[in-house]
């Protein structure tokens, strides 16, 4: 079953991210049809749960993607397929048809249950027994064991972490010893079967198992256009793949309970959490396939936590409670969550055959639902609890594109000032700084969503994916909506397949290539088209197109970073987000995009206009004081190209950090399959998409094949990912000239991705140990 729930979400991944990055289908909505994936009525099977996470992550992509995506589920009789036609045409995101009858799900109130000394047909969980908690070292695992042994009489308690040794497993359990309860630590990967079998063989028969809380659980946040493969294997394995494995290793033993630990993520879809809203919506589907063969099964799809300490678990961190709070979501304090907890599990053992086997802890604030009712961002399901409000019927709220003349000037000012407020959750709007860039203020690849769907919602346009990288300030962005609604007209509505189907020819070519296996020469098609567009051969031909660095952090380290993006389709100062989000408060990080990568911007015409205009952009913003050029993969030959510059005018640089650099003629085919296919893996097919963006990569390569690196004076970092390019059979020359080389966790790609806070905080303590060394050597 992990295999198959695996493979069948991996597909729909791939699908999915096929879809959103071709342009052809920018206006249209992919329907997905499946069978026996979700419970459409009380009693009714899941009988096939493998498909059940192909549902939470196609409800994460509708959340990033409004309009793009509807869900069908059949049961498979002859009626229900003559039915999909009326399932389609309802405008609903989400369907199930049943004997020809098109349903639609909605979250109805579980009422109040019972207090826990109720009388009925037994406890949900018995003093005699051992209870298993996997994740006991995680927060809500910490405090559910606490608890059953506080408030449910349970003496005995089996602890299942990654690490015996884990401090906060220890801690646990001298506080259920405190408490009067035994506690158990096991050691134990719980998506590896044959160790979890271990682990319940053990129990003794003295106290035999008699239920299960599955809180295990990791995140591993991307929006679904970034999300690979192995990304979602990660959060699929401790979650969905050890639920199944905890299922069949304990079938045959009479459980009282058994709780999964799920996320409203799953129920509600969530942007940038495709990955974990499919795990979740595994286990809710394995509680009903669990129940209807007579076994106890009970998912809990929790909202939000608001702990203590300011942070958040569940669903959400404490950098997503804000903005879901204003959407009418309340955080669960620790107090009301375990009541919840106690109402469910009393409830379900009250009444195990008529129980519903999926309950979502989600407490909310009906005016705060209203008020939130008309954002794109707001799932339907939520809507549905708000009195008064509908959902509705096209993703268009109140748009700025018809309005004449000043007038629409002024409301697009204030519409796009307020979206942003919303998302960054500043009030009142004018709190937004014009002049800070919205990655410093807080914006990164998940808020960029959020903010771009409504600013699609505002505007009637379709906007690209990285359009506030694109436009990093208020006013920059307001300036390109104000051209594209011109260039749109009094509609408000553009077709970027109709106005880009010419340039497209190329990226449809670029695809055939890579399909072919011959990406390299896809590769030297972008290289030839990029000679024939607009290009500049010096640096003042640019005006008001020169390159501006984009404040990314700010911190009283010095020197400075400048960072220079990898010269590939759509690359830009997003690049550096993570990597810049671990420097805030310490150092100031800015990001300098490459000339040439935006639509109607002019490409170099040599190797001299990029490197002079690059300088001249370093000059601008240095004015004397330290500073540090970074570059990442190719980004590196810009890095080093403007370092050796600035030596040969007496203005070096302090440092220079190369990441995973590799010069062209040392890329293999292998090689450069590896980073094509890593990128728009990464990236999405939007990116093999979108024309310009290619043809600026290809003028790139060609502007700087055949160039080596001149030796540099400049101290220089060498950081390399731990786990090498495919093809890589030597270390980059870049790395045998450097100073100092050094390793940082991941690949090539995920080191400033999931790993890009190891990458900065490498980059930064390497400079502070510079820093020092100089102070002691001058203090000598």
């Amino acid at each position: 079953m992990p295999e198959t729930a695996a493979r069948a979400t991996r597909e729909a991944l791939a699908l999915v991210r096929s879809w959103i990055g071709d342009p052809r289908y920018g206006t249209s909505r992919l329907i997905v049809v499946t069978h026996g994936a979700v419970a459409a009525s009380p009693g009714e099977d899941v009988p096939d749960p493998a498909r059940a996470p192909l549902w939470g992550l196609l409800r994460s992509a509708i959340s990033e993607h409004p309009g793009r995506f509807a869900l069908v589920d059949v049961d498979g009789e002859d009626a229900s397929w003559r039915s999909l036609p009326e399932a389609i045409a309802s405008g609903e995101e989400q369907t199930a048809v049943r004997k020809g009858e098109v349903l639609v799900p909605r979250l109805t109130p579980a009422g109040r249950s019972a207090a826990i000394g109720v009388p009925g047909p037994g406890p949900a969980f018995r003093p005699e027994g051992t209870v298993l908690i996997t994740g006991a070292a995680g927060v809500l695992g910490t405090l559910t064991a606490r608890h059953l042994v506080a408030e449910h009489g349970v003496r005995r308690v089996l602890l299942v972490g990654r690490t015996a040794d884990d401090p906060r497993l220890t801690d646990l359990v001298t506080g259920i010893e405190r408490l009067g309860g035994t506690a158990t630590i096991a050691a134990c990967d719980v998506g590896d079967r044959a160790a979890l079998a271990a682990v319940i063989a053990a129990v003794p028969d003295t106290h035999p198992l008699t239920a299960v809380v599955h809180c295990a659980g990791v995140l591993d946040d991307a929006v679904v256009t970034s999300l690979t493969p192995e990304r979602l294997a990660r959060v699929l394995r401790p979650k969905a793949d050890a639920a199944w494995h905890l299922h069949e290793l304990t079938a045959h033993l009479d459980l009282s309970a058994f709780v999964l630990f799920s996320s409203a993520a799953g129920v509600l879809g969530a942007p940038g959490q495709a990955n974990y809203a499919a795990a979740n919506a595994f286990l809710d589907g394995l509680a009903r396939h669990r129940r209807t063969r007579g076994l106890a099964g009970l998912a809990l799809a929790w909202g939000p936590w608001a702990l203590p300490d300011g942070s958040g678990a569940g669903m959400a961190g404490a950098a997503r409670l804000h903005r879901m709070t204003d959407g009418g979501v309340v955080a669960l304090t620790t107090e009301r969550g375990l009541e919840l907890f106690d109402a469910a599990v009393t409830r379900s053992a009250a009444a195990p055959g008529e129980a519903e086997t999926l309950l979502v802890p989600l407490p909310t604030d009906p005016a705060r639902l209203r008020a939130a009712s008309e954002a794109p961002s707001l799932p339907r399901l939520l809507r549905s609890l708000a009195p008064g409000t509908a959902a509705p019927t096209t993703r268009h709220t109140e748009t700025a594109g018809g309005l004449p003349g000043s007038d629409a000037q002024s409301d697009l000012n204030s519409l796009v000032r307020a979206a942003v407020a919303g998302v960054l959750g500043f009030a009142p709007s004018d709190a937004v700084d014009d002049d800070a860039s919205f990655p410093e203020l807080g914006i990164d690849s998940l808020t960029a969503v959020e903010l771009r769907n409504r600013l699609e919602a505002i505007t009637g346009l379709r906007l690209s994916a990285t359009v506030v990288f694109d436009h990093p300030t208020f006013d920059t962005l307001l300036g390109h909506l104000r051209t594209e609604l011109d260039a749109a007209g009094p509609v408000g509505v553009t077709e970027p397949a109709a106005r880009e189907t010419a340039a497209d020819g190329i990226g449809a070519l670029f695809r055939r290539a890579r399909s072919a296996g011959r990406t390299t020469e896809g590769i030297e098609l972008l290289r030839m088209a990029s000679r024939f567009l607009p290009s500049f051969a010096k640096a003042d031909e640019l005006g008001e197109e020169r390159p501006r660095p984009v404040r990314l952090a700010g911190g009283p380290a010095r020197p400075a970073l400048i960072c220079f993006p990898a010269v590939v389709a759509l690359s830009g100062p997003h690049q550096y987000a993570r990597f810049a989000t671990a420097l805030r408060g310490r150092r100031d990080v800015l990001a300098l995009p490459q000339p040439g990568f935006l639509p109607g911007e002019r490409l170099p015409a040599d190797l001299d206009a990029v490197v002079a205009a690059q300088t001249e952009a370093v000059r601008r913003y240095a004015d004397g004081a330290p500073i540090a050029l970074v570059g990442y993969s190719s980004g590196g030959w810009i890095a080093h190209a403007v370092a050796a510059g600035l030596e040969r005018a007496g203005e070096a640089p302090q440092a220079v950090v190369l990441l995973d650099t590799y010069l062209q003629d040392e890329t293999n085919d292998r090689m450069a399959t590896a980073l094509t296919e890593g990128l728009f893996a990464r990236r999405g097919e939007v990116s093999a998409a979108d024309a310009h963006s290619l043809t600026a990569m290809g003028a790139y390569l060609r502007v700087f094949e055949g160039w080596r690196p001149d030796g540099l004076a400049t101290p220089t970092l060498f950081l390399r990912a731990v786990e090498p390019l495919q093809g890589a059979t030597a270390e980059p020359r870049a790395a045998v000239t450097a100073g100092t080389v050094r390793e940082t966790p991941g690949d090539h790609f995920s080191m400033l991705e999931e790993h890009a806070g190891s990458t900065a905080h490498a980059v930064h303590d390497w400079l502070d140990g510079r820093t020092a060394s100089h102070e002691k050597e001058r203090t000598k």
